[in-house]
């Protein structure tokens, strides 16, 4: 009984073992409960943020790959060039317009200021009528593009903005489907670029200058000169509403194809622009009766004077980088002065006046900094002859390439007084090491004369072929080219010794730079038809390339005894033809290629310096009865051009001599050493009489040889 009381006494106080092992495993249950619960909400959680930042690292990834546009290069947009030339007619001169140069896409980039206020608002009336209000994306656009999408069960609108199709014409262009996800994601995403970084205004003017039109009109200002021809500052508002109809379907509104239909288009652009309250009504009601009033323009599809535009499209592309010169958009201003083109063409045409005369050509070239002042040619406006004589025309110069042998024999320090060849026959044989010739060469002169021995100063003066063709022998076919080529010649020149007399083609450019280098007192001006060029901005493009980058070639004193040797070419010499009614100074040579195939005259002044070729485009055919001249020598026709012409060019300039040298050229010894044919002459005979030298040069006593005949053939003389 004790026992029993015992156990009953324990199990009465409560704490019996059985109760309080079941009250532990259930706190224990809890516990576990709870653990397993925190275990999986850590899970979860981090399931969750896991999945966040994956999220997170995915978008920035996606965005990172949107694009953008300090990565992005607009695309080249092909743009017409404008091109000016010098108006001298009036003091300062002015540069007025002459053309276009039109690229594979007709547009022209032009200001806010330019662009009509009624373009403007048509534009965004029909466009984008709540442009000024929304962002770079309208989303009361794109909700009612997405409705509508959704109901078509496919893509059929996208809301896009002015903003968004600019983006388009600048950057997505390439892209083959413009109507894919991803291109819009692409397209809204470079919108909202375009608009942090630039004005509205400046996004509306940068749309209306990459617009289509149609009629390969780009931009609102070829559109207005396209379909209108005036500017796009000048236009009316109805030209302005029916322009603004035209992006959406250049073709279908035509109004040069379907007048119907874009009239039709014109007045819901008007309709737009009335329900906006931006017209009157009463301008309303006469925009939408008003008739079409087209005026079809030749804006960038021809210019008034093609080979200088030839020449001037040629030099941007060579000398601009390859992606500017394919954009365009330049104002060129060009060298050639409008005063002096139109000279050029009136005097080969008061010269070769008469049908079936043959061509000409004429260049003329500032001489103190290389400008090109004309480019004219005797069919200047052929529609049939794209070919510039002036520029590309390779024809044999005759005798005005003994201009290069008698500067290389100045730069040995022959004395052009002295006597040093004779003036008749001379034959160099087959075999001759300097001058070899298949039957051996026997050089003749074009004019019939006394032979003897004679001066290199008066040999130049008469344009004596014999004299030539020694010194030629005496100073190696290389030494003369590489003379031509330092002082403007950039045609190739084969080495053998025919070519002193002009047997070897070069251009009447390069040849009148060559003279012109003589002209500046031997410094090379390289040519150049463009002065300048800037953007649409008004800012220098590529200023280096356009400058001139003139050198010297051959000495002050080289260039002056050579000018003074030429002024008597045209005083007393075969370019008597040439001298100019005010006596003012110049110096010339003429040039008669071989049975009168080609025939020229090269002169200078101290400020201009011209060339003229006259022959016959396709052939070499003899000029002969031409114009009342039995035969055409260089100081028959071509002198009689070059005098029309040098006399306008020159009328409004001081005459003025050119400056002596302060080191004067030192004449040294010039040992001849050809000799064919003839008896051995006297060391030094004496000299012709010739205006006096400032250098002193010792006096040869010896008596002259007896005179020998000259052969009389008209070959590559004077």
């Amino acid at each position: 009984m004790p026992d029993g009381r015992r156990r009953s006494r324990i199990d009465s106080s409560g704490a019996l073992p059985g109760d309080a092992r079941k009250r532990r495993r259930e706190r224990q249950r809890r516990d576990a409960r709870r653990t397993r619960l925190g275990i999986a909400a850590f899970v979860v959680v981090g399931i969750l943020v896991f999945g966040l930042l994956i999220g997170l690292a995915s978008t920035a990834a996606f965005i990172d790959h949107l694009p953008k546009l300090s990565r992005l290069g607009p695309i080249e947009l092909g743009e017409n060039s404008s091109v000016f030339v010098r108006n001298c007619t009036t003091k300062p001169c002015a540069d007025v317009p002459l053309g276009v140069i039109a690229r594979a896409e007709n547009r022209v980039s032009v200001r806010w200021k330019d662009i009509a206020p009624t373009m403007r608002s048509a534009t965004v009336a029909i466009e984008d009528r709540r442009y000024w209000e929304h962002g770079a994306l309208d989303w009361h656009g794109i909700a009612r593009a997405a409705l509508n999408n959704v109901r078509a069960g496919g893509i059929t609108q996208g809301g896009s903005t002015l903003t968004q199709q600019l983006a388009k014409n600048l950057y997505l262009q390439r892209e083959a489907s413009s109507r894919s996800i991803s291109r819009k994601i692409d397209e809204a995403w470079i919108a909202v670029q375009l608009q942090d970084k630039y004005t509205k205004a400046e996004i509306l003017t940068a749309y209306l200058n990459t617009v289509f039109y149609g009629q390969n009109a780009y931009g609102v200002e070829a559109a207005a000169h396209t379909f209108f021809d005036r500017p796009a500052k000048r236009l009316t508002l109805p030209q302005s509403a029916l322009l603004a109809g035209l992006p959406q379907a250049p073709t279908d509104y035509n109004p040069f194809l379907h007048p119907a239909a874009a009239k039709q288009r014109r007045n819901e652009v008007l309709q737009a622009m009335r329900s906006l309250r931006w017209i009157s009504a009463p301008a309303y009601a006469i925009a939408r009766i008003a008739p079409l009033d087209l005026k079809r323009g030749s804006y960038g599809t021809a210019v008034s004077s093609p080979f200088v535009f030839e020449q001037i499209r040629q030099e941007l592309d060579a000398r601009l980088p390859r992606k500017l010169a394919a954009r365009g958009g330049y104002r060129v201003f060009s060298t050639v002065d409008q005063r002096l083109q139109f000279a050029a063409r009136r005097a080969i045409k008061d010269v070769l006046k008469s049908p079936g005369d043959p061509q000409a050509a004429l260049v003329a070239i500032n001489v103190h900094n290389g400008n090109v002042l004309a480019l004219g040619t005797s069919d200047y406006f052929s529609a049939t002859n794209q070919f510039n004589l002036a520029t590309v025309g390779h024809r044999s110069p005759g005798s005005t390439f003994k201009l290069f042998a008698l500067v290389t024999a100045l730069k040995r320090g022959a004395d052009p007084s002295r006597v040093y060849y004779p003036s008749g026959y001379v034959s160099f044989p087959e075999n001759d090491p300097i001058c070899p010739q298949a039957g051996g060469w026997s050089p003749h002169n074009a004019e019939s004369g006394g032979g003897g021995y004679i001066s290199l100063e008066t040999a130049t003066i008469h344009s004596v072929n014999v004299v030539y063709a020694q010194l030629m022998h005496d100073l190696t076919p290389r030494a003369v080219a590489a003379t031509a080529h330092q002082l403007g010649v950039r045609s190739s020149l084969p080495l053998h010794c025919a070519m002193v007399l002009g047997a070897d083609d070069v251009t009447p450019l390069e040849l009148t730079s060559a003279y012109a280098t003589i002209a500046a007192g031997g410094v090379y001006h390289p040519p150049r038809v463009i002065r300048r060029v800037e953007n649409a901005q008004g800012h220098i493009v590529a200023d280096n390339a356009f400058k001139v980058h003139s050198k010297r070639v051959v000495s002050q004193g080289i260039a002056y005894e050579t000018t003074q040797i030429l002024k008597q070419v045209i005083t007393q010499g075969t370019g008597t033809g040439a001298r100019l009614d005010d006596g003012r100074p110049e110096a010339g040579k003429t040039g008669t290629a071989e049975n009168y195939g080609n025939a020229w005259f090269c002169g200078y002044t101290p400020d201009i310096a011209s060339c003229v070729w006259v022959g016959y485009r396709g052939s070499n055919k003899p000029l002969e009865g031409i114009e009342g001249v039995g035969a055409v020598y260089g100081g028959t026709l071509p002198a009689d051009i070059w005098k029309d012409f040098m006399t306008t060019a020159t009328r409004r300039l001081a005459p003025h001599d050119w400056k002596e040298p302060k080191h004067p050229m030192v004449f040294l010894p010039f040992t001849p050493t050809t000799s064919f044919g003839y008896n051995p002459r006297p060391a030094s005979p004496p000299a012709p009489p010739s205006p006096p030298k400032k250098t002193a040069k010792p006096k040869s006593t010896a008596p002259p040889p007896p005179a020998t005949k000259v052969v009389i053939a008209p070959q590559n003389g004077n």
